[in-house]
């Protein structure tokens, strides 16, 4: 879900955009690389993630590699080394 980030984090980024996510499958990609229910995704690899064609753009073709993703956690920026999973 597109959501508005503020403070620190959108002055670091330059931006004030990302996607929140929403929810974790248990024994999914995202739960094995950590990101948690309510980080708010901000980046792929250094590329600005805004809105959901942003993120499926980034990840088209790309199962099973490595990938850095950057969250808003808690108020702070955090880098979260993953390996994008099959669709």
């Amino acid at each position: 879900q597109p959501v508005h980030i503020s403070g620190a984090p959108a002055d670091q980024l330059g931006r004030s955009s990302g996607l929140m996510i929403m929810s974790v499958e248990s024994g999914g990609p995202a739960a094995a690389a950590n990101l948690l229910q309510g980080d708010v995704l901000v980046a792929l690899d250094g590329q600005p993630i805004a809105q959901m064609d942003d993120l499926q753009g980034l990840l088209a073709g790309r199962a099973g590699q490595s990938a850095t993703a950057t969250v808003v956690r808690a108020g702070a920026l955090h880098e979260i080394g993953l390996t994008i999973g099959e669709k």
